[in-house]
């Protein structure tokens, strides 16, 4: 545990488990959905692949 009862664990889950959803991107909004009801289920793989989703999104752009 590190000072402040931060944990290696709380420092990986923030890293590997952020995400931005665009504002109005539908495929954001969707991958939210998914991310919220993989944290309320405690399914750490899916909540993982939810957030990878969001960060790679190209929100609309065709890209």
């Amino acid at each position: 545990m590190r000072p402040g009862g931060v944990t290696v664990e709380d420092l990986l889950d923030a890293w590997l488990y952020e995400a931005n959803p665009v504002p109005g991107c539908e495929n954001c909004s969707a991958e939210k959905r998914k991310l919220d009801q993989a944290v309320a289920a405690g399914d750490r793989p899916a909540r993982f692949a939810a957030a990878q989703s969001i960060r790679r999104c190209r929100h609309g752009t065709g890209a």
